[in-house]
């Protein structure tokens, strides 16, 4: 497969002419110095001698910007030539950029763990510390916390300040082991003097919540706003956060400035605030499902399932059921459980594309066991009204039971008793007690999701 390398090519034409005796070395510490042009220009000789570290260096320039304009596939075309090369440096890059996604490249997780892994076997600490980052986000499913705080651990007594905070939040929040709340706060402090970007964000919410010292919702602003003049578009979100309930037009405006600096959870928030239907402030969906599409390109799920939604119903965009379906898919992939549902009904139902009952009953099935309770009952009627062979009928009714004990809503579990009583009449005694016991097997009804 090809890629697009003529901004390689008029990034070697535009060098100047050789220069001898320079190194790799000379041109990251004119980088560092702030002299892009001369960094440019001290890589020639090795870019055309095929450098890998010197094609990783010159499309990390060419991705931040750095002694000319930002070309992002421009920068990935380098990356992709460096890392087949064997640079360690362009296998975390591309890691990087797959894993939270970037404008015109949606974030691809199966593509960032396979670049991650590949600079982990050359003995990469950071891509270590961001592959257990990209596990621990949920989008392969459910984490196996012991087994990343342990890989945590291991990459921070490495050096890496990534694995440390992440290792951090864990502890913070008693993932994968015991808390330890108070070594969690000292860990976030010290990485906070370190000027560690995100450091600030995990330590405001400890003091928001109490964690490992006293409760201090005034500094975790003051962290917050330190952090967003610093950079970092994610503080915008966590300050908006923090204020939405008390003030939703300064919520807003803080939601903006994160979108603006890229931030994938603040354009959902924005968006949400801009579709909630509440009075102030006045809804805007064309913006709104904008905005949708942005976090969507960051490979958030919530984001992927309201632009699902949009496309599907029309709000703020034509409706167009194909994508709708296609977008609702790759919600449910990231691990929307709603969007396991909604993709269980378009697939029933034929809407976006043809009817796939066994993908219906898949998809309820995933959404059931992860524990949301419209999937547990689409899947019980499903199973219910087609009940191919006895099994599928006491696996149907099975969740109607977990259904209407997991339902907290009276009128809904008035609704699914009475559905489930009309079931129970058609089903033989050896169906219902098989249903019971396999009822007994299904997750605890107390921690559904509704």
């Amino acid at each position: 497969m090809f890629r697009r390398v003529f901004p390689y090519m008029a990034l070697c034409l535009a060098l100047s002419g050789p220069v001898h005796g320079q190194s790799l070395e000379d041109a990251r510490e004119a980088l560092a110095t702030g002299d892009a042009e001369a960094a440019r220009a001290l890589l020639a000789e090795l870019m055309a001698t095929g450098a890998p570290d010197a094609l990783a260096l010159a499309g990390l320039m060419l991705r931040d910007g750095l002694g000319r304009e930002a070309d992002l596939q421009g920068a990935m075309a380098l990356f992709e030539s460096s890392a087949a090369a064997g640079s360690v440096t362009a296998q975390v890059a591309l890691g990087r950029i797959y894993h939270h996604g970037a404008p015109g490249v949606p974030a691809d997780p199966l593509a960032a763990q396979r670049h991650y892994e590949a600079a982990i076997e050359a003995g990469s600490v950071a891509a270590r510390s961001n592959l257990a980052a990209l596990i621990a986000s949920g989008v392969f499913g459910p984490p196996n916390w012991t087994a990343l705080r342990g890989l945590l651990e291991t990459a921070a007594d490495e050096g890496s300040t990534a694995a440390r905070l992440h290792l951090a939040a864990l502890l913070a929040q008693g993932l994968g082991g015991e808390a330890d709340p108070f070594r969690a706060r000292d860990m976030a402090e010290a990485l906070v003097d370190e000027r560690v970007p995100g450091a600030a964000r995990l330590l405001a919410q400890m003091q928001v919540q109490g964690v490992g010292g006293v409760v201090d919702p005034e500094a975790a602003r003051a962290l917050l706003r330190e952090a967003f003049e610093a950079g970092e578009g994610a503080a915008a979100t966590d300050l908006g956060l923090l204020i939405q309930a008390e003030d939703p037009e300064a919520a807003l405006r803080w939601f903006t400035r994160a979108a603006e600096l890229g931030d994938g959870w603040g354009a959902l928030n924005l968006g949400r605030l801009l579709s909630d239907g509440e009075a102030a402030p006045d809804d805007d969906l064309p913006r709104a499902t904008g905005l949708y599409r942005q976090a969507h390109a960051a490979g958030i799920a919530e984001a992927s399932y309201a632009l699902a939604i949009h496309l599907w119903d029309g709000l703020g965009v034509e409706t167009d059921l194909e994508a709708a379906r296609t977008t609702m898919r790759l919600a449910a992939v990231r691990g929307s459980v709603a969007a396991m549902n909604d993709l269980g009904v378009m697939l029933e139902t034929g809407i976006g594309g043809p009817p796939d009952p066994q993908g219906a009953r898949e998809s309820y099935h995933d959404s059931a066991e992860a524990g949301y309770v419209l999937g547990a009952w689409n899947l019980a009627d499903l199973l219910l009204s087609v009940a191919a062979t006895p099994d599928d009928a006491a696996e149907g009714y099975a969740w109607c039971l977990w259904a209407i004990a997991a339902e907290v809503d009276a009128t809904l579990r008035a609704r699914h008793q009475a559905s489930c009583n009309a079931h129970a009449q058609t089903l033989s005694e050896a169906v219902l007690r098989a249903a019971e016991a396999r009822f007994a097997e299904l997750p605890d009804p107390a921690s559904a999701i509704r």
